[in-house]
């Protein structure tokens, strides 16, 4: 079935990976739900909020555990 390389460079599918097939995988509505977004590095927050928001989900970002926690305190 090809050589040794190409046995570890080959692409596998999530089926094979995870044994569920497409039909079988759950999908979740995250819409509505809110989350509290703590990261201290600019570059790392803005693509966590990125990519949480794009599951629409509203976030409020906090730069620091104290940030953090006068946003938890005002929810």
């Amino acid at each position: 079935e090809g050589s040794t390389l190409s046995f570890f460079f080959k692409q596998k599918t999530a089926y094979e990976i995870t044994g569920v097939a497409p039909s079988q995988e759950k999908s979740f509505d995250f819409k509505g739900k809110r989350a509290l977004v703590v990261e201290d590095n600019e570059l790392n927050l803005e693509i966590a909020l990125t990519i949480i928001q794009a599951h629409g989900i509203e976030c409020t970002p906090a730069h620091d555990g104290l940030a953090a926690l006068r946003a938890f305190e005002d929810s």
